[in-house]
């Protein structure tokens, strides 16, 4: 029976007992389920918060994954511009012993050049 004719006959008081019966199994069916509705509904809210939630968490761990990356990369930055400098420092005692090293090779040639002029005259 479709709802118009119920909606009919019941305005016009003719209805039966089996068509009252049906109108009832109806309501109770509806019933049943509005309230399946609703907990699904709940259900799908809850999900929603728990994933919610979750997407929160897993933000809030990129977050502190970037700062960490920002921190290791200042670290990094440092570390390169120690190594420059040790370079430069390291090149630079280089230069500074060759140059007394040469300054000594200069000092015992000319001593040397002294002894064979000793030696020979």
């Amino acid at each position: 029976m479709d709802l118009a004719m119920i909606k009919h006959k019941f305005g016009l008081g003719s209805m039966n007992i089996d068509e009252i019966k049906l109108l009832i199994d109806t309501v109770e069916k509806q019933q049943v389920e509005l309230v399946e509705g609703k907990r699904r509904e709940e259900s799908y809210i809850d999900g929603i918060e728990e994933v919610e939630a979750m997407l929160s968490m897993a933000n809030n761990e990129i977050e502190g994954y970037k700062l960490q990356e920002t921190l290791l990369l200042e670290r990094l930055k440092k570390n390169a511009k120690l190594i420059q400098n040790y370079k430069c420092k390291t090149t630079y005692k280089v230069y500074e012993e060759n140059l007394r090293l040469a300054q000594e090779n200069t000092e015992l040639k000319q001593e040397l050049a002294l002894i064979k002029g000793e030696m020979s005259g």
